[in-house]
């Protein structure tokens, strides 16, 4: 017989059907020992909720001080968004995956910072050179300073110096 023959023989159609049925079962074995969905997405929907509220207050907290408009917020949080080179309201797998992390705690470091914020480890020796840090011009005074040592305001950005003179 040739292969066309043995695709609708006896013994090759009990033998799908018996696979088939064994797939099924296995599959309805599994279905059933997987977690229960609301059990694993229910703390981080409450993860989700709690940042989403921490976010909402640091920006209130910003304005209020009078240290950010909504405006120079939406731009950093545009510029933040185009860091992977599109804008899609998310940080990539690409850029987390190549963010610098504490080598003692996981979590995510600045590359700027000596130590970590969290579990205050070391983290120079592991991160790449820094880059060189860039320069803004201060709105009040005009001059150039470090882009870490200016701090925004309601009219813009200020050196240390243009800063002190703005806050009440």
């Amino acid at each position: 017989m040739g292969y066309f023959d043995d695709l609708f023989s006896a013994d090759f159609l009990f033998d799908s059907e018996y696979k088939q049925r064994a797939d099924i079962q296995q599959l309805k074995a599994d279905l059933e020992a997987a977690p229960d969905p609301s059990v694993v997405l229910g703390p981080l929907a409450a993860r989700v909720d709690r940042l989403e509220l921490l976010c909402k207050a640091l920006t209130e907290l910003i304005m209020s001080k009078g240290l950010a408009t909504r405006d120079e917020l939406s731009v950093v949080s545009q510029q933040l968004d185009l860091a992977d080179g599109v804008e899609d309201g998310k940080i990539s797998a690409r850029v987390r995956k190549a963010a610098p992390r504490c080598p003692s705690c996981g979590r995510f470091v600045n590359p700027r910072r000596d130590n970590c914020v969290y579990c205050h480890a070391t983290v120079a020796q592991g991160l790449p050179d820094r880059p060189p840090e860039r320069t803004v011009s201060c709105g009040g005074c005009g001059k150039d300073v470090p882009e870490s040592g200016s701090f925004y305001t309601a009219s813009g950005l200020r050196c240390d110096a243009c800063f002190e003179q703005v806050l009440p």
